[in-house]
């Protein structure tokens, strides 16, 4: 539950970039490295439950950014993935199973991955995504560059 208050009351922005489609940067630094900290020493158990919460489409106080313009808020589970995608490094390749269909044609996309604004069909994706991925066993946790 506390992870779940935290993620609502982190503020920020979310802008559009290159490979990753969007960059997050919290204006409450601070909070957001305490959640990646208490993710870390909750190790696999935090991890799960980052994984469990990608499908949270609870609003936050971070906007996603459009032409310099703040505007509709990120869901929960947005920026979950966020913080997963900086701790855990996966060892397998992702199975054809798991593309993103485009047009009736598998693209290269990840379904794990995801891009602010996320509806809630596309974070439930991404949460069983990520779970049948962890499942197979072949991720590891990569260390926080702030321990």
């Amino acid at each position: 539950m506390a992870l779940k208050v935290n993620l609502l009351l982190l503020e920020g922005n979310v802008r559009g970039t290159g490979m990753w489609g969007w960059v997050f940067d919290a204006d409450s630094a601070d909070l957001y490295r305490q959640i990646k900290a208490s993710i870390y020493r909750f190790g696999d158990a935090g991890i799960e439950m980052l994984v469990d919460c990608l499908d949270d489409a609870g609003l936050t106080a971070t906007r996603v950014v459009k032409d310099g313009v703040a505007g509709e808020p990120v869901r929960a589970g947005t920026i979950c993935y966020d913080v997963l995608r900086e701790l855990v490094r996966f060892e397998d390749d992702v199975q054809e199973s798991e593309m993103v269909v485009i047009n009736g044609e598998r693209s290269s996309e990840w379904l794990g991955d995801l891009r602010a604004p996320a509806d809630a069909a596309r974070l439930a994706a991404a949460e069983a995504a990520w779970t049948a991925r962890m499942k197979r066993g072949s991720w590891h946790f990569e260390r926080p560059s702030s321990h």
